[in-house]
């Protein structure tokens, strides 16, 4: 149950960008293929970008705080942390998205090139 309820909301995901990528093409008047790369690049790295925990922004937040000076008045110990992904229907409909775009605009690449 729990894998088609991931699987319903990776669809829906999946529709809901397709759908916006839809609106920009006819909006701006762009070709759908360019305009579901830029869609899907843009909440791929959106939804990885807050689905993640640790990693670089916060080791940086961290060594900022222990090298002020409170944090060295107050003997700030540093505290690193790795990062981490939690893989849920957004991260995983928008890579989908970007990956399904991609490879349909490399086929019709290799189509039209021969």
């Amino acid at each position: 149950m729990k894998r088609l309820r991931l699987g319903l909301f990776t669809f829906l995901v999946m529709v809901a960008e397709f759908g916006f990528a839809y609106l920009l093409a006819e909006k701006f008047q762009l070709l759908l293929l360019d305009s579901m790369f830029y869609v899907g690049l843009f909440f791929t790295l959106f939804f990885i970008s807050f689905s993640s925990t640790g990693g670089f922004p916060t080791n940086y937040s961290e060594m900022s705080v222990a090298t002020s000076y409170h944090g060295l008045k107050n003997n700030y110990k540093l505290k690193r942390t790795f990062g981490s992904l939690s893989v849920n229907p957004f991260v995983l409909g928008s890579v989908l998205f970007f990956m399904i775009g991609f490879v349909i605009a490399f086929i019709l690449k290799m189509i039209v090139a021969s």
